[in-house]
């Protein structure tokens, strides 16, 4: 799901102590602390088929931590007094964290299974790895870690080993899934958790991604203390031979600092780019976003100045087109300058074709590639490219929209959803997909089906939930009037903390 500041999250599951540490995530409670009472619910995105697919999930009851599964049934009682880590949400394997010895603030973990049996007992200190991108957490969902005589290793879910116990650290890239650093005498290379391979050896001092996205390559830095590149796919696209590299992403090109100036080479070391500009923010095909003087233009490859050096921010959107800020407003202009939409917006993001355009924190208008507002004056709640729709809160209704910003019906965008909701003389229900009223228009407020199938309802300031065949799971008995996301499994509801995917009663 692409999602912009003020889009539904979701977040990964992660050890308690880390969460005060993130201070980006402040941001993000005052954004949904100034909509929770208009966007009730926080994640509803199509459902999937949950009778073919076991998921579980944490909860946190009575002040003990458990695991339900996504049918809202306990499956580990709760009766720890740390979190549970679920590293794959579809495999019933769970990290149980137990203070041993609480003088010294001691911890251990074990690994359970759906029937609360421990696993893995040959192994010592296993433990989940845990990664952040600052605003989300997460843990890594294919390997654990593990310790032999003060060396670490991993293995899979299934407890095979698939790196020996030969490191002294393994450790995640920050903001980056699917690689670990591991560090042997010294020194790092790249275990890659999807492969269950080795792609770097550990013979670097340092190791870099060029984006989140591993597969864009990784900048290294050898005894030398001189940088170069290496793909995903082991090869060397750039030579050891920098004093530094940039972390920007392009296929032809690197932005690199050789004899002390920051030069734009090819992949074979040639300068294409070395003056006109005091820094480099971008490489978008023949074109390079640059900053002089603290202000933003574009140069050509060949060094021509294309668009002057007079804003405050510039960011390629797509082909010739850039999302521009002039006095702390936003707007879109053209490689030749000319601007396509006027400098109005407090904020701007592209995603999937559409800019979404933010007149406010509760005001947004949604723009297709031909600069049109299609939608105005609304407030995006959902962006979800799987599933290829826009959910948007226009006054107390929800709308949907396609990526062509067609407005599309519930039904026709929540495609694998079995309830759709419906309302009527200012009251909500449900219908199923042949338009047959399923829950009566008897609610105060409602939501859209959850991916676990189940809906949340209210009446009279209280909220319970329905089930997929309309049934009442949970009566409509619990205050959630302070709760920044309204969303059931079951009789738990999800636990009001925006970092943690927790549900609780």
């Amino acid at each position: 799901m692409a999602k912009g500041k003020r889009y539904d999250t979701t977040p990964k599951l992660n050890l308690k102590k880390v969460f005060a540490l993130i201070i980006t995530i402040l941001v993000i409670v005052m954004v949904f602390i100034s909509l929770k009472n208009i966007v009730k619910s926080g994640g509803e995105t199509a459902t999937k088929d949950v009778s073919t697919l076991k998921t579980y999930i944490t909860i946190l009851e009575g002040g003990k931590w458990g695991v339900i599964d996504n049918k809202g049934e306990q499956i580990i009682p709760p009766a720890y007094n740390e979190m549970i880590v679920i590293p794959d949400e579809n495999k019933d394997i769970f990290v149980c964290t137990e203070l041993t010895d609480p003088n010294q603030e001691i911890y251990s973990t074990k690994v359970v299974n759906s029937a609360n049996q421990e696993v893995f007992k040959d192994k010592k200190g296993v433990a989940p790895i845990e990664n952040s991108d600052g605003k989300t957490i997460w843990v890594d969902s294919k390997v654990l870690k593990f310790k032999e005589d003060n060396s670490f290793g991993l293995m899979d879910l299934n407890g095979k080993v698939v790196l020996e116990a030969e490191y002294e650290d393994i450790i995640p890239i920050p903001g980056v899934k699917s690689v670990l650093l591991v560090k042997q005498n010294g020194k790092y290379g790249v275990f890659n958790t999807t492969s269950l391979e080795l792609i770097i050896d550990a013979k670097y001092n340092e190791i870099k991604t060029l984006s989140n996205d591993y597969k864009n390559g990784f900048i290294v830095k050898d005894d030398t203390n001189l940088y170069g590149i290496i793909g995903a796919d082991k090869k060397e696209l750039l030579e050891i031979k920098y004093e530094d590299i940039k972390p920007i992403v392009c296929t032809d090109s690197f932005v690199v600092v050789k004899d002390g100036q920051l030069r734009l080479v090819s992949t074979v070391g040639t300068t294409i780019l070395s003056d006109g500009f005091d820094s480099i923010e971008s490489v978008d095909g023949d074109y390079v976003v640059a900053i002089k003087g603290g202000k933003y233009g574009i140069l050509s490859k060949e060094g021509k100045q294309v668009v002057s050096f007079k804003y405050e921010g510039l960011k390629h959107a797509f082909d010739k087109y850039y999302i521009a800020q002039k006095d702390g407003l936003k707007g879109i202009i053209d490689i030749d300058d000319e601007e396509k939409v006027p400098f109005t917006y407090e904020d701007m993001y592209f995603v999937d074709n559409i800019f979404v355009a933010d007149k406010s924190q509760t005001s947004s208008d949604l723009i297709n590639q031909d600069f049109e507002v299609k939608v105005s004056d609304v407030i995006v709640s959902n962006i979800d490219t799987e599933n290829g729709y826009i959910r948007i809160r226009d006054g107390q209704d929800y709308k949907y929209y396609n990526f062509k910003l067609e407005e599309k019906t519930n039904k026709e965008a929540l495609t694998t959803n079995t309830l759709f909701l419906i309302k009527e003389n200012g009251k909500y229900g449900y219908v199923n997909k042949n338009d047959e009223k399923v829950v009566e228009c008897i609610y105060d407020d409602a939501t859209e089906q959850n991916k676990f199938g189940f809906c949340s309802v209210m009446k009279d300031g209280l909220w319970g939930s329905i089930k997929a065949d309309g049934t009442v799971v949970q009566n409509t008995t619990i205050d959630l009037k302070d709760y920044m996301v309204i969303d059931f499994i079951g009789n738990y509801h999800k636990y009001n903390d925006l970092l943690l995917n927790v549900y609780t009663k």
